[in-house]
C-alpha cells in the first residue's frame, strides 16, 4: 500500500491503531493530538505508560524527486542525541516508503542512528541502505506491525 505522503501514512497508521491495538475494549487509548511524536498512546490501568510512534515517509514530490527524510525537529533531535531512558523504551520510529510499498520499519532510536547521515545539517536518513541496503530485511508486513505493536505496548517497563 502507497501513501501520497506522510499525513495519509499517519492516517493509515492510527487506523490500523485504531482497529487492532486501541479499541475501546483494551486499556491503551489512541490520542488525537500530537507533540513529542506523531502519534501518541496511553495505556491504562495497573501499569499506565505512555508511548510515543514517530512516523517518517519517503514519498516523491510531483516533479519525480524524493523528498528528504529527516529528523530535524528539537526534541526529536535530543531525543536521538541524549537517549533518555524512558524514551528508549516507550519511543519508536515508524517509518515508510511509497516506493517500498506494502512495508513498514518500526525500530528503536538506537537502530535509527545508526542510519543517520555522518555530517547532516538536517539529520538526514539515509534512505538508500534502510529501505533499499542492508537494513532492509527489517522490512516487516502489515500483520507483523500490528503484532509488534500490540507487544510494545504490552510490555511493562520502567
Amino acid at each position: 500500500m502507497t501513501f501520497k505522503d506522510e499525513k495519509e501514512f499517519e492516517a493509515h497508521v492510527r487506523n490500523l491503531i485504531t482497529l487492532n491495538v486501541a479499541s475501546p475494549s483494551t486499556n491503551f487509548r489512541l490520542l488525537k493530538a500530537n507533540g513529542i511524536a506523531d502519534i501518541v498512546i496511553c495505556r491504562e490501568g495497573i501499569h499506565p505508560a505512555i508511548y510515543f510512534i514517530e512516523l517518517k515517509y519517503e514519498s516523491r514530490s510531483l516533479s519525480g524527486q524524493r523528498n528528504q527524510i529527516n529528523v530535524t525537529e528539537g526534541i526529536q533531535t535530543e531525543i536521538l542525541k541524549n537517549r533518555p531512558d524512558y524514551m528508549e523504551n516507550h519511543l519508536m520510529w515508524l517509518l515508510g516508503s511509497q516506493e517500498c510499498e506494502g512495508g513498514y520499519w518500526f525500530i528503536s532510536s538506537k537502530q535509527l542512528s545508526a542510519y543517520i547521515t555522518p555530517n547532516s545539517a538536517n539529520n538526514n536518513i539515509d534512505r538508500e541502505t534502510i529501505f533499499r541496503g542492508k537494513a532492509s530485511e527489517q522490512k516487516m508486513s502489515e500483520a507483523d506491525l500490528v503484532k509488534s505493536l500490540e507487544l510494545w505496548i504490552s510490555q511493562v517497563t520502567y
